[in-house]
């Protein structure tokens, strides 16, 4: 066991949630004088410890061997974490304030107030101005600036998966899509992760340039010599915006009012009468994963 004489940020060990946290974590980076220790997943500290040199970052796991910190700011409420954080010495507490959930802890400092529906990802930039009111967030977090012509590219990057399968928009309008391209001197290339293994055996994929299981530096690489990156509502389609790469989002039922809040030319895609003021819908309408129809994601390319 040790103890750290600093702040600990809880961090998401989630890549689409995480990489939202940036301008919460640049206003941190700047208002405190004092180590931090940014606990999180390590596909997260791959990405963020290059813009955040001077801080020391760690797992959950790891984190569990400390005793004793100057301040802990969770920007999580990870109830996997509820017991360490209960039990963990430190002179102040600082959470988030949900309406009618537990917080996590006892004895913290809560901001907010937020639905309980709320995702963290939608937190991250208030909870930056209640730490520094003065403070002006840009919205659209860029993990850094991409040097290739992306213009003069002629590559275009597929995700076909998705954590919900109401997320998934049909693996056959990305066919048609990939076909379109094709037809107009296109390059295609898929990205699968380990929970679209099923599509990796499909016919159709043994035909393609598919990359399937890519380390965080191998994936970020590659993305970044796209001209345009489709994906539904995951992972990569944060990676990508927030990247700075142009992205098209294709949503089921979650809301993008909460979801996405990357500039032009980046844009999505959603029926008119999916998603909800509370975050996802369960039993949604199949007709929402159904839109739109590819001649409308083809035009926008």
């Amino acid at each position: 066991m040790r103890d750290f004489n600093g702040t600990i940020i809880l961090l998401s060990g989630i890549i689409g949630d995480s990489v939202m946290s940036i301008p919460c974590l640049r206003v941190l980076h700047r208002i405190i004088d004092h180590p931090v220790l940014l606990v999180t997943s390590d596909d997260i500290i791959t990405i963020l410890r290059g813009e955040f040199s001077r801080w020391e970052f760690t797992t959950y796991e790891d984190a569990r061997c400390i005793n004793s910190c100057r301040c802990v700011i969770d920007t999580w409420c990870v109830s996997a974490t509820k017991k360490w954080i209960s039990r963990l010495s430190c002179q102040q507490k600082i959470g988030i304030d949900f309406d009618d959930v537990d917080c996590g802890y006892d004895d913290c400092v809560k901001i907010g107030p937020f639905m309980a529906a709320t995702s963290a990802c939608e937190l991250y930039n208030p909870f930056a101005r209640f730490l520094d009111p003065s403070v002006s967030i840009e919205r659209s977090p860029r993990l850094y600036k991409v040097l290739n012509k992306q213009l003069l590219a002629k590559r275009v990057g597929l995700f076909p998966g998705g954590g919900m399968i109401q997320k998934r928009w049909p693996l056959r309008n990305y066919l048609k899509v990939e076909s379109a391209l094709s037809e107009m001197g296109y390059e295609t290339v898929w990205y699968l992760g380990p929970k679209e293994s099923d599509l990796a055996v499909l016919n159709e994929m043994q035909k393609r340039k598919v990359f399937i299981n890519l380390s965080m530096g191998e994936l970020m690489k590659s993305l970044a010599l796209n001209m345009v990156n489709i994906s539904n509502d995951n992972s990569m389609m944060h990676l990508s915006a927030a990247m700075g790469l142009r992205t098209i989002g294709i949503f089921g039922p979650s809301l993008p009012g909460q979801w996405w809040q990357y500039e032009l030319p980046s844009r999505y895609f959603q029926h008119p009468r999916a998603g909800s003021e509370r975050g996802i819908l369960s039993g949604v309408s199949t007709e929402y994963a159904f839109w739109p129809e590819p001649d409308e994601i083809i035009a926008a390319i």
